[in-house]
């Protein structure tokens, strides 16, 4: 999007001076950003320097300074020395410093033991910085028959400092013979060998020491046992022609090569790697790079692969598959292979995978401008997999829903999905696996780069879909839900241990990270922005990068008077968490703007500060409240050191503040936005005076909520009952999504967000719809025990019931009219529409007695009624659908539906199933319990599933933290009482959660808030819906 030009009244650049502000306002920016006045201090300072300038002062005078000087610093010192802890830190918030980890915190750790009884020599989980790898050769024979693995990899690696140990990453390997050469091939015995399981790593200690700058060989031997699974090196399975077939395929994002292979496991260590596999005949082999030759091994059936050498890659993008599968080819236009695999029975669904990628990977080398450096793309519908994808270097995997489609039976969602998680890791072979992150802490440089530049792929491949609008309530959005929480966590934020670097896998890395970019787009605007990203790619590629490379590169192309400083803007919206409400007050034409961070829990908050006698949360639940706040102000102290979490701001002094681009369009002017900067402050400035109403954060491009003075709240609200069309679709969907998390929080009325509302009769586009359909249904379910639950359901059916009957029930239209219909036809059942119940009926009975087809954008909404409504047989009915059918997106509606049964034996038999991995893959455990847990006669069955099963559950995803977070949010989310407050916070207190541990800070928090939120809004739901109601009963 291009960025607009300013116009009316404000400032235009991050340092203008708004006429409105005082010299002390002036003055506290200056020293913020390094923009200073002549005056004052600095000005003085500078007079002593220029020529001409001369300092005199006596030989007594001098010394009495000498020794004035000499007992200020010995008191300093003293008072350094003895300050008690806790004081609050003012922390540099101007140029970012060269080197962050300059403030890193110490901390005594326990001596750990290796597995043999002696002292682990190393306690670090980072690994040495003092040995670094140049070249894997890797030779490794998954057994298939006999379901293990046997391995030798030989490590070539150089020493940048001297040293007597050599320390790399295992897990779960049995290592069976080591060996260590000199470049002259001499050895070098290894003389104590140990394994600590706690870091995963493997300690060698070496007799003759290893000299800076020299390269040494490590050799070793090992085994693994090959399970079914879904990460490290696995089994998978898949039945054709009534035959179960196996198939070994990896997954090592992000910590999981030292499962396959011992390895300096880090991303930064990056190496080129040689392949060799050995396999039966009856499969064939893949790699990142491709086969080079195969060779048969004398005396047996076997072959061996080998494969080119790699270009130079971090360690968990390495990948290898063993399989029978077919596959489907073509080239671009570059000249680079470009392969889709998939068991021979659905290789026919993969046509439109391959053009989408060779589309994409065409468009990619235009749009970066940096080759894609290797010959081939192979990609690989793994039949069970954890991850939606993984975008392994030339050899990308993914679950089957995500490559397979057949025009006339998928879905238009269904397609979508495809098209975005292709272009999601297409775009990784630039963002990621060129450049990579130099630490997890900066995974989003990864995973929130894809997740925008996945927009602008998918529109080039699809241009007819309006991605970029489907962007700001698909992931902005979402983006603004989770931040608000005070569990939440910067988008750059400290991690080192595996379980932690799963948990921030998440909604921030991903969605914030791709929000903030897309905020950067609108401030640099786009030429500049692709400018940037290019300079990036070319100085960094084969290497990696920190955060901070990624602003010096923006930067360096964006040093134009009126530009701000990319690097001290991004920096409040990379290393702090969460993101301000701009509170705006319009006057007469005089606008006061000012921040604050939101919290959906802030009233709680002061709620819980300011009582003293009646407990907010009752039964002593706020005092768990109080603890888990007393947890985060405690972790705040630690906010440079880069093993806790940085939930504090990053200056101390002024707290929780923004450099804020501010936009704004105007009554007058509805499609000409304005920029005003906020840097870190509150902002004053004119508009005309004659304007009906002013709409800030256009488009919401902008990663922040807007508040108004209610005066322009129902300005607002009337624009959109009187012409909703002079605000753009987005701007539509941004207030709704505004004001009803402002009445979530209790910043403003509920009743603000039901008038608002009622505009939606006249709404026709999908994403306001959208976006007011996910709160208004978040409501229900928060008010699913309260007497006023039918009447909000009233309120949503009377809201669609336009859009009902005009949208119909013929799957026709555009691509968003396709989604929109699913949404609207799903809420009118939702809502108890018998209109919509009876024609859900007869198509479901069509379908299944005389298989009339049902048309695939309203499978998902007759399937689910079916079941509902149909009772046990059309249970059992689907159940055998979904056990035959071949199509990967239509088991997983069948999975969707056959959830929603009112049988409660039906369900606790469905949620046993699930448990079984020949019933339901495991892949699929968590949706399911996610889907039965939707199911109001599945929440208790579902939640009662998790806690006899938690065992089995960590077990089957103990290093996938997406998996288990699922699981926590999908049985807590329902939950609305204080019993069921204090039944979660038992259960979990109990167990480990491994990755979810963010998940479950989030679900208690979303608890805690939704009883207080109920407490204190009831009765004015209560008074709105019964005067809009009045003829339905409480």
């Amino acid at each position: 999007m291009r960025r607009s030009s300013s116009g009316g009244g404000g400032p235009r650049g991050a340092f203008s001076r708004d006429p409105t502000m005082s010299d002390h306002d002036v003055d506290d920016i200056a020293f913020l950003t390094g923009s200073g006045q002549d005056s004052g201090f600095l000005m003085s300072k500078r007079a002593l320097y220029e020529p001409g300038s001369v300092l005199v002062c006596s030989q007594k005078r001098a010394c009495a300074v000498v020794a004035l000087c000499f007992l200020s610093i010995l008191l300093s010192a003293f008072i350094v020395a003895f300050t008690k802890p806790g004081c609050p830190v003012a922390t540099y918030i101007g140029e970012p410093l060269e080197d962050d980890l300059a403030f890193v915190k110490k901390k005594k750790n326990p001596i750990p033991f290796a597995t043999n009884g002696e002292p682990f020599p190393w306690s670090n989980i980072r690994l040495p910085a003092h040995l670094r790898p140049l070249h894997y050769d890797l030779h490794v024979h998954p057994n298939l028959t006999s379901r293990h693995m046997d391995g030798q990899v030989t490590i070539k690696f150089t020493t940048r400092e001297e040293t007597n140990f050599i320390i790399v990453h295992s897990r779960n390997i049995n290592i069976t013979s080591y060996l260590l050469h000199d470049k002259y091939l001499q050895p070098n015995p290894i003389t104590r060998f140990l394994e600590y399981p706690k870091n995963q790593q493997l300690y060698l200690g070496v007799q003759n020491t290893l000299r800076r700058g020299s390269n040494y060989t490590l050799f070793i031997e090992y085994n693994i046992p090959l399970r079914e699974g879904l990460d490290g090196v696995y089994l998978s399975s898949y039945i054709m022609d009534g035959q179960k077939r196996y198939l070994a395929a990896t997954h090592f994002e992000p910590t999981s090569a030292r499962a396959a292979f011992p390895c300096f496991d880090e991303p930064h260590l990056k190496a080129r790697f040689e392949l060799s596999i050995v396999r039966e005949p009856e499969y064939f082999t893949l790699f990142n790079m491709p086969l080079k030759t195969s060779i048969p091994i004398e005396g047996t059936d076997l072959i061996r692969d080998e494969f080119d050498v790699s270009v130079e890659m971090s360690t968990y993008l390495v990948c290898f598959v063993v399989c029978d599968f077919a596959k489907v080819s073509n080239s671009t236009n570059k000249n680079v292979t470009v392969s889709v695999y998939a068991p021979a029975n659905i290789i026919h669904q993969a046509d439109y995978a391959l053009h989408t990628s060779i589309t994409l990977l065409e468009y990619y080398h235009e749009f970066f401008t940096v080759p894609y450096p290797l010959p081939k793309l192979d990609l690989i519908a793994i039949p069970n997999f954890g991850a939606g994808a993984m975008e392994n270097w030339g050899l990308v995997t993914y679950r089957e829903t995500a490559l397979m489609f057949v025009e006339g039976l998928s879905s238009a969602r269904a397609q979508q999905s495809i098209a975005v998680v292709i272009a999601h890791e297409l775009a990784h072979q630039w963002f990621g696996n060129l450049v990579t992150m130099e630490w997890w802490q900066d995974l989003w440089l990864n995973e929130g780069f894809a997740s925008f530049i996945e927009v602008l792929g998918t529109s080039e491949v699809e241009p007819n879909w309006s991605m970029l609008d489907q962007f700001v309530v698909e992931t902005v959005q979402p983006a603004l839900a989770l931040d608000g929480l005070l569990s939440s966590h910067p988008v750059s934020t400290p991690v080192e241990d595996p379980a932690n670097i799963e948990a921030i896998f998440d909604a921030i890395s991903y969605k914030k990270g791709a929000s903030l970019m897309y905020m950067l787009e609108m401030f640099l605007g786009r030429p500049t922005c692709v400018s940037g990203l290019r300079a990036y790619l070319d100085e960094y590629r084969f290497s990696s990068a920190s955060t901070a490379d990624l602003w010096r590169s923006m930067a360096a192309v964006s040093q134009q008077p009126g530009l701000p400083d990319v690097q001290v803007i991004m920096d409040t919206w990379t290393r702090q968490v969460g993101f301000p409400v701009v509170t705006v007050v319009v006057e007469d034409g005089h606008v006061s703007a000012s921040q604050k961070r939101f919290l959906i829990t802030e009233n709680l908050m002061q709620d819980s500060e300011n009582t003293t006698t009646d407990d907010v949360l009752g039964d002593g639940s706020e005092l768990q409240y109080r603890s888990d706040r007393r947890r985060h102000e405690e972790e705040n102290k630690h906010q440079t050191d880069l093993t806790a979490d940085p939930i504090s701001p990053i200056n101390s002094t002024i707290g929780f503040k923004w450099h804020v681009p501010l936009t704004y369009v105007t009554s007058e002017h509805p499609f000409n936005s304005t920029l005003v900067w906020m840097n870190l402050t509150n902002v004053e400035f004119e508009v005309a005076h004659d304007l009906a109403w002013v709409k800030f954060n256009v488009g919401q491009r902008g990663f922040y909520r807007v508040n108004y003075d209610p005066a322009t709240w129902r300005a607002l609200i009337q624009q959109l009952k009187d012409d909703h069309t002079r605000l753009s679709s987005a701007d539509r969907a941004s207030l709704i999504d505004d004001v009803f998390s402002l009445a979530s929080a209790s910043e403003v009325n509920v009743s603000m967000a039901f008038e608002l509302s009622e505009y939606l009769v006249k709404e026709e586009n999908y994403g306001p719809w959208h976006t007011a359909l996910t709160h208004l249904f978040d409501w229900a379910r928060m008010l699913f025990t309260n007497q006023y639950h039918k009447h909000l359901l009233a309120h949503i059916c009377s809201l669609i019931t336009n859009q009902y009957h005009t949208i119909g029930w013929e799957d026709t239209g555009s691509h968003l009219k396709k989604l929109l219909r699913s949404e609207v036809l799903q809420a009118a059942l939702d809502c108890g529409n018998e209109e919509a119940v009876q024609e859900t009926k007869k198509r479901f009975q069509l379908w299944r007695m005389e298989n009339v087809t049902v048309p695939p954008n309203l499978r998902s909404v007759i399937y689910q009624a079916g079941v509902r409504h149909g009772g046990d047989e059309a249970w059992w009915w689907c159940w055998a659908r979904y056990r035959n059918s071949t199509l990967a997106s239509e088991r997983r509606l069948l999975l969707e539906a056959l959830a929603q049964t009112s049988s409660a034996w039906l369900l606790e038999q469905f949620l046993q199933y699930s448990l079984n991995e020949t019933m339901v893959r495991s892949q699929d455990v968590h949706f399911v319990i996610y889907e039965v847990s939707r199911n109001p006669n599945g929440r208790l069955a579902a939640w009662r599933t998790v806690r006899k099963n938690w065992s089995e559950l960590m077990s089957m995803y103990g290093h996938s933290s997406y998996a288990i977070s699922a699981i926590i949010k999908a049985v807590t989310v329902h939950h609305t009482t204080l019993f069921d407050l204090r039944e979660v916070e038992d259960f979990f207190s109990d167990v480990a959660v491994g990755g979810g541990e963010r998940a479950l800070q989030a679900s208690l928090e979303t608890i805690r808030q939704t009883v207080y939120w109920l407490q204190m809004n009831t009765d004015d739901i209560a008074d709105w819906l019964n005067e809009h109601y009045p003829l339905l009963t409480a």
